[in-house]
């Protein structure tokens, strides 16, 4: 019976997903019978990644199934990424936006500070032949090492000041840093749950040559020193919604 659900579900149409997504006893019965056992093999339909393939589990990330996630910073990542970009991805989470960006980028580099995340980020990558690299490090203002608060959601893992029980401690590397074994990012796209004001810091020499940012910040203070920091690097600012920052270079 499971397996007669998954295979319903895999063939609801892209266009039904959003709307069977809002209905919760429709959603429900169908996410459930995608992930009620964990991390599946999902073949995305809809949206910017239509086609691609993705190990998750629909019961609780059933955006990342259904094509909603974040749909306009789908598109605007769409329209701004060309076949001769380097693409950096400072926190990628399971790769949804690293494997959007390679579907038209030359190279992505997709960087993730979970242990358990960039390891599903490294099977995302091998599931789908686009060309990502994927670093297992925190991006911080200063290499060494940084402890993580884990959330009880997987993308909401987030640097702190100290270590305790609800932390793990793991390695931190700055942008600039990058520049020894990568090319220089054309585009790059950080979501750090607050830690943006510091990545920034660390990516003086990075984001010379680099012609655009989307930047998620996460509160106030956030917010306002990562629009200094970007001005300060050279960058025209504007808002996209309450939560990003998008950053073009300032022509010479």
């Amino acid at each position: 019976m499971r397996q007669a659900l998954l295979r319903l579900a895999q063939l609801v149409p892209a266009r039904a997903r959003p709307w069977l997504a809002r209905r919760r006893s429709l959603g429900r019965l169908v996410t459930r019978a995608l992930g009620g056992q964990g991390l599946q093999i999902v073949t995305l339909h809809g949206g910017a990644l239509d086609g691609i393939t993705l190990e998750l589990d629909p019961s609780h990330e059933k955006a990342f199934w259904s094509g909603t996630h974040e749909p306009a910073i789908q598109r605007l990542l769409s329209s701004e990424v060309t076949a001769e970009m380097v693409c950096w991805d400072v926190g990628a989470h399971i790769g949804f936006f690293s494997l959007l960006l390679a579907r038209r980028a030359r190279l992505v580099v997709a960087l993730e500070a979970h242990p358990v995340n960039a390891a599903r980020l490294r099977r995302n990558v091998e599931l789908n032949d686009l060309p990502v690299h994927v670093v297992e490090a925190a991006v911080w203002r200063e290499a060494g090492t940084v402890s993580l608060r884990v959330a009880p959601m997987s993308g909401m893992h987030a640097v702190v000041d100290s270590a305790d029980d609800g932390t793990v401690t793991v390695a931190a590397i700055t942008l600039d840093q990058l520049l020894a074994d990568y090319p220089p990012p054309d585009l790059v796209k950080i979501d750090v749950e607050g830690a943006e004001v510091a990545v920034l810091e660390g990516a003086t020499t990075a984001l010379q040559h680099t012609s655009f940012v989307l930047c998620e910040t996460h509160g106030r203070d956030a917010r306002s020193g990562a629009y200094a920091r970007l001005l300060e690097l050279g960058f025209s600012v504007s808002e996209a919604g309450d939560d990003y920052l998008v950053a073009r270079r300032v022509a010479s």
